[in-house]
């Protein structure tokens, strides 16, 4: 008996087969979105995409085109370029006035379709479309997106993207982390480094900008919880601040507590209208030294167990 199957070889299957199409059933697909538009004028169309993924993004774009038959009388090539719709999609951004990266362009007299791939995260897509007559677009993909007029995708971004939501949370569980540990001292060393790599890019560790990015952390991080306090922070939160940063140069004293307020009001009143002496300058200088190693060791104590 003859057997049904014939194996060949992948490289002659190549020489075989020089074309291999693929047919999408758009209904597989979770999303689908459609735009299309019918115009006697060459004018040129625009649409936006807007796709925020935490996942490699895959869509499935099917450009149409409808064209005028030639009766020119002109030159095949000519007749070719001029019926041909051309969809281009390039990455756009309204703060810049250069056009963006192009990342596919399709030239067709009929229907064409391709996969954009694009990497994790939210990225804003320019469609310019060029037809004699009309065109149709049709997206396909498994991740939700918005597609359409400017004014149709300009309020998804006011949302945070999801790597930045993401990002936060993970930075938020690692302060979480940190807390709870904060009376074991191995386990702590572990949630600070922790820490330290969810918020801190990882080309930055060991540069000249690794520093600037702690303070900038740090000043976000007190501005985090006077906000969830409100204005006035107590100064166990202040404390508190130092002891988890060890940070002593973010301003945290611009809101003093009522009572910190008053005793520095009866303080000052008995030194108005006087100049100090150079001894008494001095002293100052030295009960300040004095008080910020005080202050300093107390911080640091805070750090250890028990």
């Amino acid at each position: 008996s003859v057997s049904r199957e014939t194996w060949i070889s992948f490289e002659d299957f190549c020489v075989c087969f020089q074309n291999l199409y693929v047919f999408h059933k758009p209904h597989t697909y979770a999303y689908n979105y459609q735009k299309m538009d019918f115009k006697s004028t060459d004018d040129q169309v625009f649409y936006y995409l807007l796709v925020d993924s935490l996942t490699p993004i895959e869509i499935l774009v099917s450009f149409s085109a409808l064209v005028r038959w030639d009766d020119t009388g002109g030159t095949k090539q000519e007749c070719s370029s001029s019926s041909k719709g051309v969809l281009m999609v390039e990455h756009f951004s309204w703060k810049c006035v250069t056009p963006g990266e192009l990342v596919l362009k399709m030239h067709t007299s009929a229907t064409k379709a391709t996969v954009l791939n694009l990497p994790v995260g939210r990225h804003i897509l320019l469609f310019t479309v060029s037809s004699p007559i009309g065109h149709h677009i049709h997206l396909c993909s498994m991740v939700p997106c918005v597609f359409g007029e400017e004014d149709t995708v300009m309020p998804g971004l006011e949302k945070e993207s999801y790597r930045f939501i993401e990002q936060a949370t993970a930075i938020l569980k690692a302060v979480g982390n940190v807390i709870n540990n904060f009376s074991s001292k191995p386990e702590l060393s572990k949630a600070l480094k922790e820490l330290e790599l969810a918020h801190c890019p990882p080309g930055l560790h060991s540069t000249g900008m690794a520093e600037e990015h702690f303070k900038v952390f740090n000043s976000a991080f007190w501005y985090l919880i006077k906000n969830v306090l409100g204005k006035k922070a107590p100064y166990s939160y202040k404390f508190a601040f130092r002891s988890f940063t060890l940070d002593f140069n973010t301003e945290v004293s611009e809101d003093d507590t009522v009572s910190s307020e008053s005793c520095e009001k009866n303080s000052l009143s008995s030194w108005q209208n006087q100049t100090p002496t150079s001894e008494e300058e001095t002293a100052t200088l030295k009960l300040q030294a004095i008080w910020r190693g005080t202050y300093v060791k107390k911080v640091l104590n805070s750090r250890k167990p028990g």
